[in-house]
């Protein structure tokens, strides 16, 4: 685990990054597709359930979600295949840095 400015947490065990914004649900859909239009990364989906959304993108060629759980009120990142964690994160944390989530 590494800790770095802003409330974010790189969790290389698990291929996640979290962020400590708390996102209501009405707001996180929207937040996340500005984020990620941004940065100028494809959006490939979205999915909503009873306490869960997400939104997937590409960093490059290596497919991201973006999950948000209604129950915690939390978000975080996750890389849809954990071997390219390590190799594929470096522009999401770039990006994190600045980020402003409304």
């Amino acid at each position: 685990m590494q800790q770095l400015a802003g409330g974010i947490e790189v969790l290389s065990e698990h291929a996640v990054i979290t962020i400590s914004k708390a996102f209501s649900e009405s707001q996180f859909l929207a937040s996340a597709k500005q984020f990620v239009q941004q940065q100028q990364w494809q959006q490939a989906f979205i999915e909503q359930g009873a306490d869960w959304q997400v939104l997937g993108f590409y960093i490059e060629q290596q497919l991201w979600w973006f999950r948000y759980d209604a129950l915690s009120q939390g978000a975080w990142f996750e890389c849809a295949n954990s071997e390219h964690f390590q190799t594929s994160y470096a522009p999401l944390l770039a990006a994190l840095n600045h980020a402003n989530f409304t």
